[in-house]
């Protein structure tokens, strides 16, 4: 859950991250924008990852997370549109401990019992220095005293390592001659590819699986029913584990850097899929469709379907 300057809270959206990003990276001239999806999966999976009991984060922790990530490889000018264009934000309450503490004490003493108002209110005050927030909102506010409650060890967002400013890529050939055979198999059909691994921002494993090539490929005619294609995907599971597996090792074995670096499997035909294939109809069917595609979802890699 990320909140905003105004104190509302939505879920993490990665894609809004990412067009954000590559907006810094496309308005600077940097060529480098493929690397924008790298800097927002840097970012998500420091959210995903971060000790936190309550995984409440702050706008400005996810845009200066942008920034350190973006600094830190070398992309200066893209740092510093994003940092000029989301960073700082300017609002009504000044950062007083005296006036923060008696705004929660009037807003968090039915809730939280026992609590030194004082000393939240420091916290608090510490948090939007941090922050680089001259002044906030009290709704803001309210929010951060809540984090700091339930994250009283939590010292900010912590960013996975970062590559070389000039690293290199695994490239497809690499991946491709270090896949087992099925999976090697799946990326000659089309139905499945990797991508080539960054060095430089995030090092991460990502796959992209087509459910419609594979439909194809696997000869259904289509309307077909989910009891069809069920045992086809813990099948598919068992392939794209052990391909997982062999990329990881072969990243192992190079000068890359993080030790074991996460994985993706990008399904980006599902609405496609739910129609052509099932006649089902969209978006309702959307959360029945995910449960279709739950045998896909492993430890091994973060499962996402669009």
């Amino acid at each position: 859950m990320v909140v905003g300057p105004d104190g509302g809270a939505a879920a993490f959206n990665l894609d809004s991250l990412h067009l954000a990003i590559l907006q810094a990276f496309v308005r600077t001239d940097t060529p480098e924008s493929y690397l924008a999806e790298d800097v927002a999966l840097a970012v998500e999976y420091a959210l995903r990852n971060n000790p936190r009991r309550n995984p409440v984060f702050t706008r400005a922790e996810v845009n200066n997370a942008v920034v350190r990530v973006l600094e830190e490889t070398g992309l200066i000018d893209a740092a510093r549109y994003y940092r000029k264009r989301n960073v700082r934000a300017v609002m009504s309450l000044s950062g007083d401990p005296a006036a923060v503490a008696g705004l929660l004490a009037n807003h968090l003493s039915d809730a939280e019992e026992n609590t030194n108002f004082a000393a939240l209110a420091r916290r608090v005050c510490d948090a939007l220095g941090k922050l680089d927030i001259a002044a906030a909102s009290p709704a803001l506010c309210i929010e951060l005293a809540r984090c700091c409650l339930a994250a009283p060890q939590a010292d900010g967002l912590a960013l996975p390592p970062t590559g070389k400013p000039h690293g290199e890529y695994l490239g497809i050939k690499e991946l491709a001659a270090a896949l087992p055979e099925d999976a090697a198999a799946l990326c000659r059909s089309g139905v499945l590819q990797f991508q080539p691994v960054s060095r430089r921002v995030f090092p991460s494993l990502r796959a992209v699986f087509k459910l419609t090539g594979f439909a194809s490929s696997a000869e259904f005619a289509p309307p077909i029913t989910e009891m069809m294609i069920a045992e086809r995907l813990y099948q598919l599971r068992n392939i794209f584990e052990g391909a997982f597996a062999a990329l990881r090792d072969l990243y192992r074995g190079t000068d890359g850097g993080a030790e074991n670096p996460p994985g993706y499997l990008f399904i980006p035909d599902l609405e496609e899929f739910a129609v052509n294939w099932l006649a089902w109809s969209w978006p309702e069917a959307k959360n029945s469709c995910m449960e279709l595609i739950a045998p896909l979802e492993s430890e091994a890699y973060t499962l996402r379907a669009e």
